[in-house]
């Protein structure tokens, strides 16, 4: 059993705390002699200072001097063994004989003459000599488990400072960092022709958002100019991801007005898309300035708030603005300020149908409010 050791001479099973057989007193463990721990009778050196481990004393004996002081005292004689030493002097104070042992057994006198021998060094011959060994049993000791490792005081310092880290780390970005959006997908839809111009009328979106209503006139059967307007802006918006500067801007190209994109100084503006009259006619205006204002003000919104995450500012105002604006609040409120696409979608959702539909619409007179002067026109 675990917890109960067995007399190497009687055979006798008692407590593991007995440092003596209680039967016997045989001597149940060793002592070191340098830093005075105990340990089994069965070891010949000290765990922990390789000491070599004299034989156990039994009760009544003087344990050896540790190896300083046997250098400062004389060496002692050995005992002879005679009738009170080895196992008769065991069985002497044995509590089962009930008898003492006699002053002769561990007295430490000298034995008479004759009785020992010494060898010619001084050293009793019959001293305990140990074994010379490879290693010691500190070699031989187990590593220390995981879980001991684990709830070392070192280990868990170490670990509530990485964890201090990383929530620093995420806490900086979720309150710092940028939006998580993709690049915004710009499309054409064809509409409805209602006969006020030749051609088809298209819907130029980005994303859920109409930003134009362009008169297609169809040539050679296809939509070749929704197909150009759409590449242009896939062309100048992609790369605002990367942080690309670009800005819109209303300018006169061929006598007409058209979106331009200016991305830097020297560099010839890049022509998006210019009104015609047929553009005109859609959008209920016969200020050509006025639709391309219009156009600008949606696109330049568009991108602050699908690419920079930004709230829009040009467009607000109109049925358009104000209902981009409230999506805009409505995602930022569920992201803490950092807008990703997810929180953009889910808010569009929620917009009340009139607000979807202003988002949906084409931009058409009667949805600008009245005597509200455009910003980006009077830039431009």
């Amino acid at each position: 059993m675990q917890d109960q050791r067995q007399c190497p001479r009687c055979g006798r099973q008692f407590s593991n705390e007995f440092q003596f057989c209680p039967f016997d007193a045989t001597p149940l463990s060793k002592r070191c002699p340098a830093c005075g721990r105990t340990w089994e009778p069965s070891f010949q050196f000290c765990p922990f200072d390789s000491t070599p481990l004299a034989e156990a004393v039994a009760p009544g004996e003087s344990a050896a001097p540790p190896a300083s002081a046997a250098a400062s005292q004389p060496p002692r004689p050995a005992l002879a063994e005679g009738p009170a030493t080895g196992a008769a002097a065991r069985e002497q104070i044995s509590p089962a004989s009930g008898r003492s042992p006699s002053p002769s057994a561990f007295s430490g006198e000298a034995p008479p003459s004759g009785s020992g021998q010494r060898s010619p060094a001084g050293t009793p011959a019959n001293a305990y000599s140990p074994k010379p060994t490879a290693f010691t049993f500190a070699d031989q000791v187990a590593k220390p488990s995981w879980k001991t490792v684990l709830f070392r005081p070192a280990t868990m310092l170490f670990a509530a400072g990485a964890v201090l880290v990383g929530f620093f780390v995420w806490y900086l970005s979720a309150r710092t960092g940028g939006p998580d959006l993709p690049p915004p997908t710009v499309s054409y839809t064809l509409l409805p022709n209602e006969g006020k111009t030749k051609g088809v009328p298209v819907a130029i979106k980005v994303n859920q958002l109409t930003v134009f209503l362009i008169d297609d006139p169809m040539e050679d059967g296809g939509a070749g100019r929704s197909k150009e307007v759409v590449a242009n802006l896939n062309e100048v918006i992609q790369p605002l991801k990367a942080g690309a500067e670009v800005r819109f801007a209303v300018q006169t190209v061929n006598g007409r007005p058209a979106i331009v994109e200016v991305s830097q100084e020297g560099v010839q503006p890049k022509t998006l898309v210019s009104v015609t009259e047929g553009d005109e006619a859609l959008a209920g205006e016969t200020d050509a300035n006025r639709v391309a204002a219009q156009w600008a003000e949606r696109l330049t919104d568009a991108v602050k708030v699908f690419v920079f995450g930004e709230a829009p500012t040009f467009s607000t105002g109109t049925e358009f603005g104000d209902s981009l604006l409230a999506m805009y609040k409505a995602a930022a409120a569920e992201t803490r300020g950092k807008v990703s696409k997810k929180a953009l979608d889910q808010a569009y959702q929620r917009l009340p149908a009139a607000q979807r539909e202003a988002l949906e619409a084409p931009p058409l007179a009667r949805k600008q409010h009245a005597g509200r002067p455009s910003a980006l026109r009077k830039a431009g």
